[in-house]
């Protein structure tokens, strides 16, 4: 498949979250963005010649719309129908959206998806009665601020992957199973981002469940 017809589809799912009425996500989405986008996700696979060129004006398109998403403004949202907690065309309140703040990683400007998530997590919760804001449907906006703290997201939970955004504390222990841990270090200060797992750098902004299941220290720093 060509890559703009791979952008093309990964867009038209993008469209379907602005009138809310998708009711999940597509199983297929990061499978299909991976080969295009994942090579510059950290900047540390640097392909030369057309190729680079052409991921190059692909991530510049893919960053656009992503950016667009999120600064038009949406005309009288229903909050009765998820239309709640908007950042643009974003809805936190809608359970579909969740995963897009994420979509950055596999962008040229990784930075803004951070920057994102700690909004939304410092403007849409808070720890009064009314402290979490839409509808809580089996818990998924709890589990999306879960996910947020520890830093990272399943935007593709078929395939056991999670895609690294930037932890909401400095430290997070996480007890596993067979009296396994999982410790995560927010060292990051500024500049671009990089990740390491047991001093083991990432080599892109994905990392495993199985990975991290067996536990160890996962390390958010500047590069």
């Amino acid at each position: 498949m060509k890559n703009g017809l791979i952008l093309i589809f990964l867009f038209s799912i993008i469209a379907c979250h602005q009138s809310q009425e998708t009711a999940t996500d597509s199983p297929d989405t990061a499978a299909l963005i991976e080969p295009v986008l994942q090579p510059l996700a950290f900047g540390s696979i640097q392909p030369a010649g057309w190729l680079k060129e052409e991921m190059q004006r692909n991530l510049k398109g893919f960053t656009g719309h992503i950016d667009s998403f999120f600064t038009i403004k949406a005309l009288n949202p229903n909050k009765h129908l998820g239309q709640e907690a908007m950042i643009g065309q974003y809805a936190h309140g809608n359970e579909p959206s969740h995963h897009i703040a994420y979509l950055y990683s596999f962008s040229n400007t990784p930075e803004k998806g951070r920057k994102l998530i700690t909004q939304i997590c410092n403007q849409f919760y808070n720890d009064s009665p009314a402290g979490m804001i839409g509808n809580d449907d089996c818990g998924q906006m709890s589990a999306w601020y879960i996910f947020a703290t520890l830093g990272f997201y399943p935007v593709n939970p078929s395939k056991g992957e999670f895609i690294l955004g930037i932890p909401q504390v400095r430290k997070a222990d996480v007890k596993l199973a067979n009296q396994k841990k999982l410790i995560i270090l927010n060292e990051y200060k500024k500049g671009e981002m990089m990740a390491d797992f047991d001093k083991a750098t990432l080599p892109s902004c994905i990392i495993t469940f199985n990975r991290l299941k067996n536990g160890g220290t996962l390390r958010f720093k500047s590069k």
